[in-house]
Formats: C-alpha cells, sequence, structure tokens
C-alpha cells in the first residue's frame, strides 16, 4: 500500500520500521519515531502547497524507480547474480 500511496500522489507517514526499502525520507513524507503526535502537528502546519510538493516527489520518486522496466532491470539482474 506504501507504493501506491506514493505514486498516487500521497505524502506518507509512516510507523518505525514500517520503511524497509528507504522509499520514504524528509522530502516524500514521515517516519514517525517515538513521538507521533509531533510528526501529526508538522504534517498539519504545512500548507497545501506544500503537502502537495511532497505527495509530487513521492509520485516522482515512485515513477523513476518502480518502473515496469525497472523492475524487469532489477528481476534479470537478480536471475543473473543467482545463476552465474
Amino acid at each position: 500500500a506504501l507504493l501506491e500511496a506514493a505514486a498516487s500522489r500521497c505524502p506518507i507517514l509512516v510507523g518505525h520500521g514500517a520503511d524497509e526499502a528507504g522509499i520514504i525520507n524528509n522530502e516524500r513524507g514521515w517516519i514517525a519515531g517515538a513521538s507521533l503526535s509531533d510528526i501529526l502537528e508538522t504534517v498539519l502546519s504545512l500548507t497545501e502547497e506544500e503537502r502537495i510538493l511532497k505527495g509530487q516527489r513521492a509520485a516522482a520518486y515512485i515513477a523513476q524507480n518502480f518502473s515496469v522496466k525497472k523492475v524487469v532491470e532489477k528481476t534479470v539482474d537478480v536471475y543473473r547474480t543467482t545463476l552465474n
């Protein structure tokens, strides 16, 4: 669901440990640490334009790193590494 949300231009808020692939950073969303309330306060204080920009960055990251072409390339690399 994380990839789909990011691809839909939603800025993402995930719990600590939920972002194993390193998709979320301060430019594309937030990783909640010990204080979820602090993160929510930050999110709610952003302007609409700032939230839109984070969502656009998330979608651009997904398009660049998880396109069909990119996924196929990564899969072929795994097969090549495994078979060699």
